[in-house]
């Protein structure tokens, strides 16, 4: 737990993970659970930023395959927002979609990881998170 300096008060940590896919989402769920890191899976962009903004997460996981979500666009949005601009944002794709990956670098997305190895390791990516 942090504590917010400005009301004295504590913030419980948490991953805003963004995303419609239910296999990933229940990846990230057992392992968030393990972590003891809270989880708040978003499926829609209606309303997200200020959503983000009043109650930062530690790290945004978003799904760069989700079309529904027009990810690319969004990880500018949230990286051309104040609060949210430091925040890690880890994005996750097929390894083979050298475009899609090429255009999140260049919106902001902080770390880009093939999705059999975001799969593999999203334990220890949520418990890196959990513990700072």
């Amino acid at each position: 737990m942090r504590v917010n300096t400005k009301t004295k008060r504590e913030v419980k940590r948490y991953a805003a993970v963004l995303t419609t896919d239910i296999f990933f989402s229940s990846k990230v769920r057992e392992a968030a659970k393990s972590n003891r890191i809270a989880v708040e899976f978003i499926k829609s962009k209606e309303g997200l930023i200020d959503r983000l903004a009043s109650r930062p997460p530690s790290v945004i996981i978003i799904d760069l395959s989700c079309k529904k979500l027009n990810p690319v666009r969004l990880i500018g949005e949230i990286k051309s927002t104040g609060p949210l601009k430091e925040i890690p944002m880890i994005g996750y794709l097929p390894h083979v979609d050298t475009d899609l990956k090429n255009e999140a670098v260049k919106e902001g997305c902080d770390t880009l990881l093939p999705r059999s190895r975001f799969a593999r390791e999203v334990g220890e990516i949520l418990s890196r998170f959990a513990a700072e």
